[in-house]
């Protein structure tokens, strides 16, 4: 019920005047709420400047800030969106609903469900048909008994659009949250857990295992049903059995299955898990006309599905009656298939229906099968590939099957360096639907068109060498990006890399197969650890340590490959505060480093080791350690490293007490830091001056520094220390006795430090010793805990800098 039904239910609400201006409108509203303009600022997390600027006319907020006001003003869900779009001059004002009394937005607020948590991805287009098919799948979910149902079927037939269309009508019966977990890109069952944990929005930290503690927080959310849908698992269910004749996969299923039993989970797959507790719902192609029909043609959705398609492809394309029955030809070659149907459609601006149906006609009668195990559905599939294929030149086919390495999409310019492939050969594959375009000038293949290119290149004897070549190239990426990790570009290459993430992962999955040479392995670990910083800022630490591990069972025993993966696995162990494995590994580290004499990994490794010292509340071995490291840096004439080992030394004495040696320890490191524009670096140190400030009471200077240290850190993007940032203004806000927004903002903090996988020791940090008890005791079953929560990451940071969300732009990483 929005506030409109309201009104034709009771003519007499909203009959006072109407206002001019959405100012007005917001005014009239903050009254009827009875709040002040500084009230609602801090409710809706903004500036009273900037309230005072919306009633005036004289700004308008933000797309964030809109929608925290929408909240605020209990603007009922069903007319928020044209509340943002007035709110930003997008419509008038004479949009908005009449303003009800309260009391009767509080009597439709209580018959509105709050809405369930909810993930699932947008859909450009409207789904065509399958309306019989979601009210099967709907009435087989809702089976008590049913609590997995796998949606089987050939690529390409609609598995993932069917389960999210069905998904989005499900939220009403599942208040714990509907969650969509892509698995396409995953390489191994390994990963399950954690593409799971990343649709949940969190990460893992401490020493239980990542499985374990998924599970602990599904069984949080879990008090009520919830509903997770596990999209493309097939190529994931043929691995080694691990336990009792299982594959990793299976176990994983029969564990959620098992331990969580107000968890269903909907499953995309080409093929059964063959677990005792699937149910399966085989989906074939959309419903086709017989030969003979000639009316009511566009009521069948294969027929509608390709006249859309044909119409995107030509934008006069038009059905002539003569072209029906050919049309009626081409639905049933391929079985309804809505893949093959959009690739079938494609073809309009070179050939005829007549001619469409005659190539896939040939096609068809030569891939036809006689094996028992491939399902007919699959030759008509291959049919439209193969007609693609057969179409193609030779210089198309060849740049094809090479694309087919790419995971995650690609750009021209890498397309171009491993497959050969020119602008024209891009445009002539996106026209022929083999290729899409996404955003930011990059291109995909369907999951359907790859797994057939890949066949090809198989076939071809070019596999091991694509593979090689895209490995190489993006060795040579992660050498720029090194560089550029330590540089004023930082932000920009932590979004790059986010953006090559999926390729990333399989060059490494090529480097560290068992059969892999020494120098492949070597090349791995050299892409994996050049990265360094990407896997700590973007919240990858568990990933990193998997790659890691794998190399290095793979490295041999002494060379200076293993001893930078070593190097590499106990800084990454570090983070996450797991002591033992991190100072075994950078001893082994050490001591290779020393007997090959590589004097800059052996001052990283007794870096690390004092960062644990610090931590382990060793003040005399880390003070030892950093001053060993800093003499070899120092021989090395690294300027960059110098600096850090500088600021992490002055941070040591700046928590144990030594204010002044901290001082001039803090002053020079970032002096040099400044002078290398290494700006990570500087937030760094900033956040340990703001530490200094603070233990010697200095508060407001404290806060003033920790702000500077937070708004760098944003512009960089590095979200471990934008965490930490918010921690310590929250601290700063509580001894200044803001208790509410150091509750908001110690809630934000502590989601991102959990999504991330950073362990915080609370008890450990000298922070909590000038921490009032207000803060230490904080409600995080609170209001303005949860609204902590809730806040995007534009809007949090610009709530702790005391600035308006419009000013900064939205999360980009």
């Amino acid at each position: 019920m929005t506030t409109r039904d309201i009104q034709e239910t009771d003519p007499s609400i909203g009959e006072q005047h109407f206002p001019l201006f959405f100012g007005d409108w917001v005014k009239l509203r903050r009254k009827q709420l009875d709040l002040t303009q500084t009230e609602l600022a801090q409710q809706a997390c903004c500036s009273v400047f900037a309230i005072r600027k919306i009633e005036a006319g004289e700004r308008k907020p933000s797309k964030q800030l809109a929608g925290m006001l929408a909240d605020t003003l209990r603007i009922p869900s069903s007319d928020q969106a044209v509340f943002i779009k007035v709110a930003r001059g997008e419509l008038n004002v004479e949009r908005l609903p009449s303003i009800p009394p309260v009391n009767a937005i509080d009597q439709v607020a209580d018959k509105i469900p709050s809405p369930s948590p909810c993930n699932l991805p947008f859909q450009p287009t409207p789904l065509i048909g399958r309306e019989a098919e979601l009210a099967a799948i709907d009435k087989l979910l809702n089976e008590p008994h049913c609590h997995l149902l796998t949606i089987t079927g050939l690529g390409g037939i609609g598995k993932t659009r069917l389960a999210i269309e069905l998904a989005c009508r499900q939220q009403g019966r599942f208040p714990g949250g509907i969650y969509y977990v892509p698995l396409e890109s995953l390489n191994s069952p390994e990963f399950i857990v954690p593409a799971i944990a990343e649709a949940l929005g969190i990460s893992f930290s401490g020493a239980a295992t990542p499985q374990e503690q998924l599970f602990n927080h599904l069984a949080a959310l879990a008090s009520q049903a919830l509903l997770l849908v596990l999209d493309n698992l097939e190529h994931l269910l043929f691995h080694p059995p691990v336990q009792n004749g299982k594959d990793e996969t299976s176990l994983i299923l029969t564990n959620l299955l098992q331990r969580l039993p107000n968890i269903k989970l909907l499953v995309t797959s080409r093929e059964r898990s063959d677990l005792q507790e699937e149910w399966i719902f085989d989906l074939h192609g959309l419903p086709v006309p017989s030969s003979n029909q000639t009316h009511g043609l566009e009521d069948y959705s294969a027929i509608a599905l390709f006249l859309r398609r044909a119409r995107q492809s030509k934008a006069d394309f038009e059905l002539l009656p003569d072209e029906q029955s050919s049309l009626v030809r081409v639905c049933q070659l391929v079985e309804g298939t809505p893949l093959a149907i959009e690739l079938a459609a494609a073809w309009v601006n070179m050939l005829s229906i007549e001619e469409i149906a005659q190539e896939i006609a040939s096609n068809l009668d030569f891939l036809t099968n006689p094996m028992r195990n491939i399902p007919e559905r699959h030759r008509s599939l291959r049919a439209v590939f193969t007609h693609s294929w057969k179409l193609l030149s030779d210089e198309e086919r060849g740049v094809l099957i090479r694309l087919a390495v790419f995971r995650g999409g690609f750009r021209r310019q890498e397309a171009e360096h491993i497959a050969g492939a020119s602008l024209p050969v891009l445009m002539s594959l996106l026209s022929k639907s083999l290729l899409s375009h996404r955003e930011e000038n990059r291109y995909d293949l369907h999951a359907l068109i790859r797994q057939c290119a890949l066949e090809r290149l198989h076939e071809s004897g070019y596999f091991e060498q694509s593979c090689q070549q895209h490995l190489a190239y993006f060795v040579t990426f992660a050498n720029e990006a090194q560089d550029g990790l330590r540089s004023a570009q930082l932000a920009e290459w932590l979004n790059r890399i986010e953006q090559e993430h999926n390729n990333i992962r399989a060059a490494l999955e090529w480097a560290f197969t068992p059969s892999a040479s020494p120098e492949r392995v070597e090349q791995g670990i050299h892409l994996l650890t050049s990265i360094d910083r990407f896997w700590t800022a973007r919240g990858y630490i568990r990933e990193g340590i998997t790659w890691i591990e794998r190399g290095l069972h793979l490295c041999p025993s002494l060379c200076l490959a293993r001893a930078r993966a070593l190097r590499f696995a106990g800084w990454l162990y570090n983070h996450i505060e797991d002591n033992r494995p991190a100072i075994a590994f950078l001893e082994e580290s050490l001591t290779i480093s020393r007997q090959l004499d590589d004097k800059m990994l052996q001052a990283i490794a007794l870096d690390t080791l004092a960062d644990i010292g610090w931590r382990l509340g060793d003040f005399d071995k880390a003070r030892t350690l950093y001053a060993e490291s800093l003499q070899l840096y120092q021989k090395v004439g690294d300027v960059r490293k110098i600096g850090l080992s500088l600021a992490s030394s002055g941070r040591l004495h700046v928590d144990y007490g030594h204010y002044q040696e901290a001082q001039a320890l803090l002053t020079e490191g970032l002096a040099l830091l400044e002078s290398v524009s290494d700006l990570r670096g500087c937030g760094w140190s900033y956040n340990a001056l703001a530490r200094l400030s603070l233990f010697q009471g200095e508060v407001q200077l404290a806060g003033d520094q920790f702000k500077q240290a937070l708004r760098l850190n944003y512009e960089l993007g590095y979200m471990i220390d934008i965490a930490d940032g918010l921690r310590s203004l929250s601290i700063i806000n509580a001894i200044q006795g803001d208790n509410f927004s150091a509750t908001v903002l110690l809630a934000a903090a502590t989601k991102m430090q959990n999504r991330i996988g950073f362990t915080y020791e609370a008890d450990n940090d000298p922070m909590h010793q000038h921490a009032p008890a207000t803060w230490l005791q904080a409600d995080s079953s609170s209001q303005e805990w949860k609204q902590g929560e809730m806040m995007p990451l534009d809007q949090v940071v610009a709530y702790a800098l005391g600035d308006e969300p419009g000013e900064y732009p939205p999360e980009r990483f």
